[in-house]
């Protein structure tokens, strides 16, 4: 179901009968079985698409394959005819200690660096991981780790903005709080190699917003607001909050 709510709040179906469509079928999505046993039990079909966004007349869309090495994100041109392999993705995982290529990306925006597109990808336990968005053709893309942003975590949002006259992520986790995280010289960042233990943090800095919390979802509004869906128990609310 696809709804609307109005500045009265008022809740509205958007009926999707006789709407025009397009259509791309993943070539490659994950066999539809559980792997793995107790916590790590998971069904990576599940897991096909985790993060979608419009750049430039193109779908970024991210998830995992049933490639060997299964992280993938693909770029699909608009309207749709058919959806490629995509290209498989690695990472150094600080927190881990090791390089990996089947954890998918939780959440991803378009950034620009260096005058050129990129993708900020946010991974589960939570390095935060820069690919250039036109190497995403390839076999297989090796990101640059720009931070680790603590473990035993899952990112579950984010959005770019700007505020005064800098750009900044804001980034809602699992266990983390939300995150204002800064892009400031990240054109300059080598990029994390060696590990980070005992829940540390690296990389690009940022400020817990101590305001924010149970934020699940959240979108940018206008330039000086988001909108967020918070999570209390058992119930959600949408409000409209200021960027920090």
């Amino acid at each position: 179901m696809l709804v609307r709510v109005n500045a009265d709040g008022m809740v509205q179906q958007v009926s999707l009968k006789d709407v025009p469509f397009s259509r791309a079928q993943l070539p490659n999505a994950p066999e539809d079985k559980v792997s793995g046993e107790g916590p790590r039990a998971r069904n990576n079909r599940d897991l096909s698409i985790t993060d979608l966004a419009w750049v430039d007349g193109q779908v970024i869309v991210s998830g995992m394959t049933s490639a060997k090495s299964p992280s993938n994100v693909r770029a699909l041109a608009f309207p749709f005819s058919e959806a490629n392999e995509g290209a498989s993705l690695e990472i150094y995982h600080a927190a881990h200690a090791k390089t990996e290529d089947n954890a998918p990306v939780r959440t991803f925006v378009p950034f620009v660096i260096d005058g050129k597109p990129n993708l900020l990808a946010g991974f589960t336990c939570t390095p935060l991981v820069q690919f250039p968005l036109d190497g995403l053709s390839g076999e297989k893309v090796k990101g640059k780790t720009v931070a680790e942003l603590g473990n035993r975590n899952q990112p579950l949002d984010m959005i770019v903005y700007k505020k005064d006259g800098k750009n900044y992520l804001l980034l809602s986790n699992s266990a983390r709080g939300v995150m204002k995280i800064s892009t400031a010289d990240i054109e300059k960042n080598q990029g994390l190699t060696t590990p980070v233990g005992g829940g540390g943090t690296a990389g690009q800095t940022y400020d817990t917003i101590s305001s924010l919390t149970g934020v699940v979802q959240l979108d940018k509004l206008n330039d000086d607001n988001a909108v967020v869906l918070v999570q209390d128990g058992s119930s959600l609310s949408l409000k409209s909050v200021a960027l920090p």
